[in-house]
């Protein structure tokens, strides 16, 4: 239990309140800060006069007041900066006074100040190309930027006790200076923490560009706009959104607001002060073997197993992968009539792309997270370049965008604002200049996108019927036979059709489109756009929701195969398992499946849950050979069993009457029979298959061989629980037919 003693700072000390040790040790810090305050602020006269301090901070970025923090009564409030406090793991951990004082987030802006310099006509263009100031200044003073952006960031220092802290290293510094010491920069000393940031090169004001949108069909708009528009309708057609409000202040000047903002970080901007880092752009030639030297050289014409000319070198990084080097340069996108898209080699150049002197490959990503009713997605980017114990990293990610919500976008939404994305991603294509630290003169760097995610495709969801996979033509309803996962008995999909029909909706009508889409299963996306961009093709499986996340909850908890007792086994026998200090504990809702589960945590489960698993089932050290004993009727298993069984036997009359139309009445009635196999051995014979083809492919290197031996597994044991009539989800299918292309194509699997 967490100990209360009384604290003694000026707003509890007379009221006798208890806080913990923590809270009162902050208390003390902040008396502190407003006493070192009184002593040092000097009368206005002594100010160092007019300097950027000034011009950095917008009117609603007020320094809050000392008394504003120190009221608060309860140490909880504090509690949110501390990483190794109690409450740290409790994601859900909120308070209305975490929302109330979000002003007090050095982050944190008003929507109307994002747009005030610019509709004042004030913006001025960030140069990303220039060296931050604060290295030309004294080591001692930048020091003291780094530290106090730290506290901001980090340790949950407000505006104001920033500027504390400044200004009191600042009257160290003069008094050192009078002495016998020099300090260059004083005279422009940083006084607040956006100053700070500046100096520092990492204000994110100058990074970002916020573009304000139509609420309603999410065109974009840039901020110099704002002050430009003479109306607030938006000017689509069809589209009655209103794009800002207007407040007249008491001048009589107008003030306007946009209603939905979208921050933006173009890529260009991101790249170039990657490589101003030292060394980085060095780090990104890593990956070059002796015969990888950059120059003229043709893209490899070689795939799957005949790319590789060893089949047991493990591979170890997406540039082992076949599809590294038979990335093309100098292609463009072109639309010949109206039925064909080609990408065209202009230049007739025949270069391999990563065979360029600074040739870049950047995976991009989407993902939405939903929180209640509240949708919120993002945009990123990683380099491809980077070694792959870096590559993940959260300071090697490039946020891009970020949809604010409330609900996911629409396709209409969606393409407007990646259209953002494509115009800068061409640029970069066509290539680029950039500053390269320790050099004098720019570099040429070309880069190129690798998209995944059926999103950015608008390819008609997996759970379609006819187009439930957009590498073959397996359909929802085939599911229930083990031929959906034989490689031996699908038809490849031929993406450049998706492409072609992709192109004829973008000018259709609406019905046009919708017919397309229903008989082509596809549409149009910005994305379409891009060179060397197929859909399916491009996109990469996510390991986490493809195999991991769907073995316990669809096979084994829906139909009943652990019941209550054995349930209480299981969880037992996690509880009491002593992880290696590299693995994170598990979450108590593991074993049932239940929560927000993540992947590195679905992995750690799945290694050792053939082991729980034998410890429930079996008898005298033997899994029997019998089946569960079915679910108490009346109970949500039971119902959810029933559920499951239904919905693969309408699956199957499905696959029947497509194969064979003229099927007679006894083979229809034969499939209202079937029922799922129980059988504990069969079962568990499969798990255990299933875990070691993911323990092969899962690993952080892996040999084109054991590539084949991992998916070989994985697609028998997948087989053989479609023979048994389980409910398998379309995961199943991508993990058992197409994560051994992906693995040959890109190398073994983040993580």
């Amino acid at each position: 239990m967490p100990s209360y003693t009384r604290c003694t700072c000026s707003a509890c000390g007379p009221a006798d309140q208890l806080q913990l040790d923590k809270t009162m040790r902050l208390h003390a810090r902040i008396d502190a800060c407003k006493h070192l305050h009184s002593i040092l602020v000097a009368p206005s006269g002594t100010s160092s006069g007019p300097s950027d301090n000034d011009q950095s901070a917008s009117p609603d970025q007020q320094l809050e007041p000392i008394s504003d923090v120190e009221s608060h009564d309860s140490g909880d409030d504090y509690l949110i900066f501390e990483p190794n406090s109690e409450n740290s793991g409790d994601d859900n951990h909120a308070t209305n006074e975490d929302v109330d004082n979000i002003a007090s987030d050095p982050l944190f802006r008003t929507r109307v100040s994002l747009f005030n310099a610019f509709q004042q006509g004030q913006e001025n263009p960030a140069d990303e190309s220039t060296v931050p100031s604060a290295f030309n200044d004294h080591p001692a003073i930048r020091n003291t930027y780094i530290r106090a952006f730290v506290g901001a960031a980090f340790e949950g220092m407000t505006r104001n006790a920033v500027a504390n802290m400044l200004e009191g290293s600042r009257v160290i510094f003069l008094s050192a200076e009078g002495s016998s010491s020099e300090f260059q920069g004083l005279s422009h000393f940083a006084r607040t923490l956006s100053t700070v940031e500046k100096r520092l090169g990492v204000l994110t004001n100058e990074l970002i560009i916020r573009l304000f949108l139509c609420p309603t069909c999410w065109k974009p708009h840039s901020p110099a706009e704002l002050a430009r528009l003479e109306s607030p309708d938006c000017q689509e057609p069809d589209c009655d959104g209103k794009l800002y409000t207007v407040k007249r202040l008491l001048s009589g000047a107008e003030k306007r607001t946009p209603i939905l903002t979208l921050p933006f970080v173009p890529p260009e901007r991101a790249i170039q002060r990657m490589c101003l880092q030292p060394g980085k752009v060095a780090q990104w030639q890593e990956w070059r073997r002796p015969d990888d030297s950059a120059g003229r050289k043709e893209p490899s014409k070689l795939k799957g197993y005949a790319a590789f000319p060893d089949p047991n070198k493990p591979m170890t990084d997406i540039t082992d992968g076949w599809g590294w080097r038979a990335i093309q340069a100098g292609l463009e996108r072109r639309q010949n009539g109206v039925w064909e898209v080609w990408d065209v080699d202009v230049l007739e150049l025949k270069q391999q792309f990563v065979a360029l002197p600074n040739g870049i490959i950047i995976q991009i990503n989407i993902d939405c997270d939903k929180n209640g009713c509240h949708s919120t997605g993002a945009i990123y980017a990683t380099i491809c370049n980077t070694p792959r114990r870096f590559q993940y990293l959260r300071e090697e990610t490039i946020l891009l965008m970020i949809f604010l919500g409330p609900h996911k976008p629409t396709s209409e939404q969606f393409n407007n604002v990646m259209h953002i994305c494509v115009k800068h991603f061409k640029k970069l294509y066509s290539g680029v200049f950039f500053d390269v630290h320790g050099k004098d003169e720019p570099e040429p760097f070309d880069v190129s996108d690798l998209p995944p995610g059926r999103k950015t495709s608008e390819l008609l969801s997996f759970t379609s019927k006819f187009f439930m996979c957009d590498h073959c033509e397996t359909h929802f309803y085939d599911l229930v036979v083990p031929d959906a996962f034989d490689s031996m008995k699908i038809k490849e999909c031929d993406p450049w059709q998706y492409l072609k029909y992709a192109f004829r909706t973008h000018d259709a009508s609406e019905e046009v489109a919708e017919e397309i889409s229903r008989r082509h299963g596809v549409r149009y996306s910005a994305m379409d756009e891009l060179v060397n961009w197929l859909p399916g093709v491009t996109r990469l499986f996510d390991l986490m929701h493809a195999i991991l996340a769907h073995l316990c909850k669809n096979i084994l908890w829906k139909n009943g195969m652990v019941n209550t007792k054995q349930m209480e086994k299981i969880i037992k026998f996690f509880n009491g398992l002593i992880w290696p200090p590299s693995i994170s504990r598990l979450p108590p809702s593991v074993p049932r499946g239940a929560g927000s589960i993540k992947a590195d945590q679905w992995w750690s489960q799945i290694a050792v849950f053939f082991v729980a698993l034998f410890d429930a089932w079996q008898v005298d050290g033997e899994i029997p050979d019998i089946d569960i004993k079915p679910s108490p009727p009346n109970t949500k298993n039971a119902s959810t069993q029933a559920a499951q069984e239904k919905l693969i036997r309408a699956r199957m009359c499905e696959h029947l009457l497509a194969t064979n139309p003229d099927a007679s009445e006894e083979e229809l009635e034969s499939i209202n029979t079937i029922k799922m196999d129980h059988s504990l051995r069969r079962h568990y014979k499969m798990v255990v298959q299933f875990t070691a083809a993911v323990r092969i492919i899962t690993s952080n290197s892996i040999s084109p061989n054991e590539v084949r031996r991992g998916c070989g597994a994985l697609e028998l044991a997948v087989q053989l629980w479609a023979r048994m009539h389980c409910h398998l989800v379309p995961y199943f299918h991508f993990s058992a037919l197409h994560l051994e292309e992906q693995f040959l194509k890109h190398g073994p699997a983040p993580g």
